[in-house]
């Protein structure tokens, strides 16, 4: 809430790039009974919703989902002419998935490291994705870096969303998806860099992950100001 604001936020990766939506209760509320009149819907009570997520003077965090990635990425492209409508459209979309009876379920119990643990998992991230080649086991990286095991697959997991294994899988082929993007280098060529030498079995990779193939995914506009996960 405003009436409560922060000196400083810190994100782990010291970056932080999206879209800041800032609700009026009262005037948001009137807004919504009388949308609610003409779509004859149950309008959206603001003030449950916001009891519901950020009662007790508590803040509500929630990794993004497919839905809120959809609602999301489309601000970053609109045409300039139709932005302040599709922006009211957009936002009412939103409020109307948070709305859900199903985000309770979604609600992460989060845990906070401090910016030195932060970097080390940073400096332990790029040891990973420097050395793809060899295998690496978690004690040896625990002693490398002098962190206690249990601590170093905690941390890491609170940077970066997924567990060591589990990054080091996906790596590859999101360097792949940015040089698809970023690059015109021909398939083949981005597959033989991120480990693939059979090109066939690459794509049949991709698409498993992405849900398109490599040549599809190239034609997908990428939204403006988006920044890859590579460069963070």
């Amino acid at each position: 809430m405003l009436t409560h604001p922060t000196s400083n936020s810190w994100f782990p990766l010291a970056h932080y790039h999206g879209i800041s939506v800032m609700v009026d209760l009262p005037a948001a509320c009137e807004t919504l009974r009388q949308i609610s009149l003409v779509m004859k819907e149950k309008p959206i009570d603001l003030y449950t919703l916001h009891d519901r997520l950020c009662g007790g003077e508590t803040c509500f965090i929630m990794r993004a989902t497919d839905a809120i990635q959809h609602i999301f990425s489309d601000l970053y492209a609109v045409p300039p002419a139709i932005r302040s409508g599709y922006f009211k459209l957009k936002v009412l979309e939103l409020l109307l998935f948070l709305d859900s009876a199903e985000l309770p379920q979604l609600r992460e119990n989060r845990a906070y490291i401090t910016r030195t643990q932060a970097d080390t998992i940073r400096a332990i991230r790029t040891y990973l994705v420097e050395h793809l080649e060899r295998h690496i086991t978690l004690p040896e990286l625990s002693a490398q870096f002098g962190i206690p095991l249990t601590n170093m697959k905690q941390n890491f997991k609170t940077v970066y969303g997924d567990t060591i294994g589990t990054y080091i899988q996906s790596y590859p082929m999101q360097k792949a998806m940015w040089l698809i993007q970023e690059t015109d280098q021909s398939i083949a060529a981005i597959a033989g860099q991120v480990g693939y030498q059979n090109a066939s079995k690459f794509s049949e990779v991709f698409r498993q992950i992405s849900g398109v193939s490599p040549s599809e995914y190239r034609k997908i506009p990428r939204p403006i100001g988006a920044k890859s996960v590579l460069s963070e």
